[in-house]
């Protein structure tokens, strides 16, 4: 289902058959043959692009969830250059969330189609863009999933959205996956990757970027590729942002430390006391309280992964204050500015979603701070930008004191005046 992203969200799709091991597997196998001939005959279909940048670029983003590319583009100061012409979700409340996050990053996503379910997409009639974004499901792929890759219905999502790379040729492309798509369980598939964007004549870079490692104390290992259309490239090589130099800023930055736990919420710390002993009380952990003892781990001045789930189900512990995670300490932890965490409240409530969907969200995402730098050296590399803008990612220069504030800072930096409001 394709609509204008201005009208009303998507309604509740109708119920589709089971999908089984025999059925997907067909279907892997067209859309692999489908992604093979588009991107074998791409030259046929398709100019190359020109040696001069466009002045408006023009953004698709699959699987958007609430808007982290949206943000990513505030905080780079360039809202007022992008217009989103295309955007997929499948969730109802994301689509609504999204809403609320362009509006309040001044972007333009009004007239973008709306793609409910991109495996019904007809992607040779899909709008054309220069930055394609895209951070596919990943519990396919995941270790703490069943790793069953495109053989699952959400693991074939990513093939689906190498159709689109291969009928369109955006100029730029921003993928993100968890890092165990690089096991060799999946080898073939990122195989497959790498040699369509090798037929359609991309410059490639690819690897693992941890949001520890850019200025956020959070462990959040993900993949990234970069592809840049080899007649748009630079002349510099394509290259991921570096990690900055020495440890992450300390976790107490990031938490609301004055606001303290009033000792009523009954939650099994046995594990955890007996592996952090006296360092329960006196060091700040941020604990996955949802994990079994088994597996329960944690990292003095490093907060765990943060994921959908465990957020929903407000399963982190914060010790020292003695309270669950708050969902003002969950967006910081993942670069989100305060401005957006309160326009997505906002509509939460005026929606009446329920409570858990905005913490959710934000563990179901990009970190904004890690995409800021992916985004400033795609951009460069595919001369959508100056070479010395976005030159030093914000959050790698940035003194350790200020890392918590930056988001914030950069936001109101590159406020938009009313009268640019696009929505």
């Amino acid at each position: 289902m394709t609509k204008s992203f201005a009208g009303s969200v998507a309604k509740k799709r109708p119920a589709t058959p089971p999908v089984t091991k025999s059925n997907n597997k067909e279907l892997v196998r067209c859309v692999l043959k489908d992604v093979t001939n588009l991107a074998s005959t791409w030259k046929d279909r398709l100019p190359r692009h020109s040696a001069t940048p466009p002045t408006t670029i023009r953004v698709a983003s699959d699987c958007a969830g609430y808007g982290s590319d949206v943000i990513a583009l505030r905080l780079l100061g360039l809202h007022q250059r992008v217009r989103f012409v295309m955007i997929s979700e499948t969730s109802k409340s994301k689509q609504l969330l999204h809403h609320a996050v362009s509006k309040a990053c001044g972007v333009s996503a009004k007239h973008a189609s709306l793609t409910t379910d991109l495996m019904k997409r007809d992607d040779l009639t899909a709008p054309g863009s220069d930055l394609y974004v895209a951070g596919y499901p990943c519990p396919s792929w995941s270790k703490l999933g069943k790793l069953k890759g495109a053989m699952d219905e959400r693991g074939c999502v990513f093939l689906k959205g190498m159709k689109y790379i291969a009928a369109q040729r955006p100029r730029l492309v921003v993928l993100e996956q968890v890092s165990s798509m690089l096991h060799h369980r999946f080898a073939k598939v990122w195989g497959f990757v790498k040699k369509t964007l090798a037929l359609l004549d991309y410059n490639v870079c690819f690897g693992v970027l941890n949001t520890k490692d850019h200025g956020i104390p959070q462990s959040r290992p993900r993949l990234y590729l970069l592809a840049v259309a080899r007649e748009s490239s630079a002349a510099a090589p394509l290259k991921l942002p570096p990690p900055r130099r020495g440890p992450p800023p300390p976790l107490q930055d990031f938490l609301d430390t004055g606001i303290l736990g009033k000792g009523n919420d009954s939650v099994d710390l046995e594990g955890y006391k007996a592996k952090l002993g006296k360092k329960m009380k006196q060091k700040f952990f941020v604990l996955d309280i949802g994990s079994s003892k088994r597996f329960q781990h944690a990292v003095e001045d490093l907060c765990p992964c943060l994921t959908k789930t465990r957020l929903q189900g407000r399963g982190y512990w914060v010790t020292k204050v003695n309270r669950r995670l708050l969902l003002s300490e969950a967006a910081r932890l993942q670069g989100v500015p305060r401005a957006v965490v309160l326009a997505m409240q906002n509509k939460a409530n005026t929606k009446s979603l329920s409570a858990g969907v905005v913490q959710g969200a934000f563990g179901d995402a990009m970190s904004i701070n890690v995409l800021c730098a992916v985004l400033g050296s795609g951009l460069r590399g595919a001369n959508l930008i100056e070479q010395n803008a976005c030159s030093h990612p914000h959050w790698s220069v940035v003194p350790l004191s200020e890392a918590s504030r930056l988001s914030d800072v950069l936001f109101q930096k590159h406020a938009v005046p009313t009268a640019g409001n696009t929505k």
